[in-house]
């Protein structure tokens, strides 16, 4: 029986694994500044957790805007988890909060079949992820239970906080695809 002929050899693979694993390393930095910074923060939890959980997925964003790739936000989101998880506060506990992360910012374009990469749907997808993401934790820590003037003031710090977010990684983004980083297109080395 024939073999199957070989599929020819690209360097994507590679390309998108070192970039991803350096871009969760970079995210994984921060992510380890801000788990530190939020025991300080403890008196205002709710509006330093509204501000900052974007912040989190920021190397997942960056990653999926400049790759192009099915997963490359949950496979960064993955990295900036293991990689954080030895010094950040909480340890291995937050490796969850990052696999959400990169699942909630996954799911708009898994629904398009990873078809649609156009900038207007980056501007639609990333901030619902986001946002998806700020219920979880305003729901894991009991905002329901306060004032109604807090509530809203958190949404609004979360939809600003996505926005910023979402702005941010795709400046990113197109920095590092000037500098030479990005999707690799059909045709190209």
């Amino acid at each position: 029986m024939p073999a199957a002929p070989a599929r020819p050899r690209t360097r994507s693979s590679s390309r998108l694994l070192l970039v991803c694993a350096a871009l969760g390393a970079a995210g994984a930095l921060l992510a380890i500044g801000l788990s530190w910074a939020s025991i300080v923060a403890a008196p205002t939890a709710l509006f330093f957790y509204a501000a900052t959980t974007g912040v989190y997925a920021i190397s997942a964003l960056v990653a999926q805007r400049l790759l192009q790739a099915p997963g490359a936000g949950l496979l960064t989101a993955l990295v900036t988890g293991l990689v954080s998880a030895p010094f950040a506060f909480g340890g291995f506990a937050h490796l969850p909060l990052f696999l959400a992360v990169g699942a909630a910012i996954e799911i708009p374009f898994a629904l398009t079949r990873w078809r649609v990469w156009t900038g207007w749907w980056f501007w639609i997808a990333h901030p619902l992820g986001l946002l998806a993401m700020s219920a979880l934790a305003f729901a894991a820590l009991d905002a329901g239970r306060v004032h109604l003037w807090v509530y809203l003031v958190m949404w609004a710090i979360a939809i600003l906080t996505a926005a910023a977010v979402t702005g941010a990684a795709q400046w990113i983004a197109w920095q590092l695809r000037r500098a030479g980083l990005g999707a690799v297109r059909k045709g190209r080395a």
